[in-house]
């Protein structure tokens, strides 16, 4: 009898804290390039810069493991095609 009255009343504070947990679902995640749902941490980024006026702007898509490494080589061969 004395545990319940020793008991800790619940705290919004501890419900709020378990809400905001990791374990919550999250939103799936889609490949930037494909639109494939990428499960897990996405494989890569990418990155896109432009400017509008003076200001400048860049976005950071995620891509899946397919997709990555593609770009990554592309990207490479077209650097190496400019060196030439």
């Amino acid at each position: 009898m004395s545990s319940q009255r020793n008991a800790v009343p619940p705290s919004p504070h501890l419900i709020i804290a378990a809400v905001k947990g990791d374990s919550l679902p999250k939103e799936p995640l889609y490949c930037d390039v494909c639109g494939k749902i990428i499960e897990g941490e996405p494989a890569g980024k990418g990155l896109l810069l432009w400017t509008r006026g003076d200001e400048v702007r860049e976005e950071l898509p995620v891509l899946c493991e397919t997709c990555a490494p593609a770009i990554a080589a592309a990207g490479g061969m077209k650097w190496i095609e400019e060196e030439e």
